[in-house]
C-alpha cells in the first residue's frame, strides 16, 4: 500500500513541477495585481463596503482561475499525454492507469489548490490591513472552492479518459455550469410545457446524479457566528469527498478497460 502511494505521490509531484516550469504562476501574478489595484482604486469607498467588494471580487477571480487550472493541467497531462504517447512511459514501469489517473488528478488539485490559497491569502492580508479584522470566511470559503474544483478536476479526469482532447474540456464545462445552474435547467422545462415525468426525471438528475454546486457557497457561513458553520461544512466535505470517489472510481475503471 505505502509503495503504491508511493508512486502515486510520484506522479502529482511531477505535474506539480512541470506546472511550474510551464510559467502557470503567471496567470496568478496577473490576478494578484488586479486585486492589489483594485483596493487602491476603491480606496474612497468605506471601510467595510471596500473590504466586501474586494472579498467578492477578489473570491470570483480566484475560482475562475481554479476552474480554468482545474481544466488545463487535467486534459493536458490526462488526454494529452495519452494522444502524444508520452503517458506510455508511465503505463509501461510499474505504475497501473489507476495510479497514472490518481496520481494526475491529486497533482492537479495541489496546484490549482496552491494557486488559490495564495489569491484567499492576499485577500486574508488586505482585510486585515484595511480593517484589522480576521477574515475567517476567507478561510473558510477557500476550502469550499477547493472542495468544487476537486470535483470538477474529477469530472475533467473522467472525460479526459473516455473522450478526446477537444470533447473532454468542451464536457467539463458543461457539467460545470449544469451543476450551477441545474435549478434554471429545471424551471425552463417546466415552463415548456414538458410533462410530469420529464420534470420529476429532470429535478431528480439536477438534485442527485450530477454534482449539486449551489451548495459550494459562502452564503451559509457569511457571517462568522454562524452556528451550524461547522456541520454545514461536515457534510459538505463528505458530499465532495463521495462525489469524487465516484467519479474518479468511474473514470479509472473505464480507462483500465480502455484500448490504448
Amino acid at each position: 500500500m505505502k509503495y503504491k502511494m508511493g508512486r502515486i505521490t510520484a506522479i502529482g509531484k511531477y505535474l506539480f513541477l512541470e506546472s511550474i516550469r510551464d510559467k502557470l504562476f503567471i496567470a496568478l501574478m496577473l490576478i494578484s495585481v488586479i486585486i492589489v489595484a483594485g483596493n487602491f482604486a476603491l480606496d474612497f469607498f468605506e471601510q467595510g463596503i471596500q473590504d466586501r467588494i474586494i472579498f467578492d471580487f477578489g473570491s470570483a477571480l480566484a475560482s475562475m482561475l481554479g476552474a480554468f487550472l482545474c481544466l488545463y493541467l487535467t486534459v493536458s497531462h490526462v488526454r494529452a499525454q495519452l494522444d502524444s504517447k508520452q503517458a506510455y512511459f508511465i503505463l509501461t514501469s510499474e505504475s497501473s492507469r489507476t495510479h497514472f489517473l490518481v496520481g494526475k488528478w491529486l497533482g492537479a488539485i495541489a496546484f490549482t489548490a496552491f494557486n488559490v490559497l495564495i489569491i484567499f491569502g492576499e485577500i486574508f492580508l488586505i482585510v486585515y490591513f484595511n480593517s484589522g479584522i480576521f477574515s475567517y470566511v476567507s478561510v473558510i470559503y477557500f476550502y469550499i472552492v477547493m472542495l468544487k474544483l476537486s470535483i470538477l478536476c474529477s469530472i475533467t479526469a473522467f472525460f479526459s479518459v473516455t473522450s478526446s482532447l477537444v470533447v473532454a474540456p468542451a464536457l467539463s464545462v458543461f457539467f460545470y455550469f449544469l451543476g450551477h445552474w441545474g435549478n434554471y435547467l429545471t424551471y425552463a422545462v417546466a415552463k415548456s410545457g414538458s410533462g410530469h415525468y420529464t420534470i420529476k426525471l429532470c429535478e431528480f438528475a439536477t438534485g442527485y446524479l450530477l454534482p449539486n454546486f449551489k451548495y459550494f457557497t459562502a452564503e451559509h457561513v457569511v457571517t462568522e457566528n454562524f452556528a451550524g458553520a461547522a456541520q454545514y461544512l461536515a457534510w459538505l466535505t463528505l458530499y465532495a469527498v463521495a462525489a469524487d470517489l465516484i467519479i474518479i472510481g468511474a473514470a479509472a475503471a473505464v480507462f483500465r478497460k480502455k484500448d490504448l
